[in-house]
This record gives structure tokens, C-alpha cells and sequence, in this order.
């Protein structure tokens, strides 16, 4: 399979939704920070293995404000607790480096049930 635009563009417009046990369970929507947005937000934090906490959660806040769909609720993230931001900003990381399977299953035409 050859990788095309569309392949790219579609990725950009991907969302999910992910259950925040921080709320018992309620559901944000959050999609994939692009390569550019990671870089920007990796320089800016100058990210390296040995971060002081502190930093990761600056960081973490950053990449929710960034991977949160909804506006209001990206206005938001100062306000949520430790916990949810550490739990979001980690989601939406993993989501932003999906696998071999779910990339090849994402270009895949949908099957109909």
C-alpha cells in the first residue's frame, strides 16, 4: 500500500472517545497531536527522560489543550485534577503513536455488519 494524502489528511481528522476514570468514566473526545504540534510542544518543554514532575505535568497539560476536541473543555484543563490531566495527556500521546495493526486497519475500507 502506498501512502497517499488522503491517508494523511483522514489521520489528522481522527477523534475517539476516551473514558476519564479521574470522572468516573465520563467520556472526552480527544484526537492525535500531528508530528508538527509534538515537535512544537517537545521543544517548548525540551522533553528528556529525566523530567521533574512539575515539567511532565506542564507538559501533559500542554498535549491535552492540544489533543482535546471540544473547546470549553480545552479551556478546562487548568481546572481538572491531576489525575485526569495525567490520565488524558497520556492517552492522547498513546493515540498520536498508533500501531502498525491500527494504521493498516484505519486505511482499510469500512466493512459493513
Amino acid at each position: 500500500m502506498e501512502l497517499t494524502p488522503d491517508i494523511i489528511l483522514n489521520g489528522q481528522n481522527a477523534t475517539k472517545k476516551l473514558p476519564v476514570a479521574a470522572y468516573g468514566g465520563a467520556e472526552i473526545e480527544i484526537k492525535p497531536l500531528s508530528s508538527g504540534v509534538y515537535e512544537t510542544l517537545a521543544r517548548k518543554h525540551k522533553i528528556t527522560p529525566n523530567m521533574q514532575n512539575a515539567d511532565q505535568y506542564r507538559w501533559l497539560m500542554e498535549v491535552c489543550k492540544e489533543g482535546i476536541v471540544n473547546e470549553t473543555m480545552k479551556g478546562l484543563v487548568p481546572k481538572m485534577t491531576y489525575d485526569a490531566v495525567g490520565e488524558i495527556g497520556k492517552a492522547i500521546l498513546e493515540y498520536s503513536s498508533a500501531s502498525d495493526k491500527e494504521i493498516e486497519d484505519f486505511t482499510k475500507p469500512a466493512q459493513d455488519s
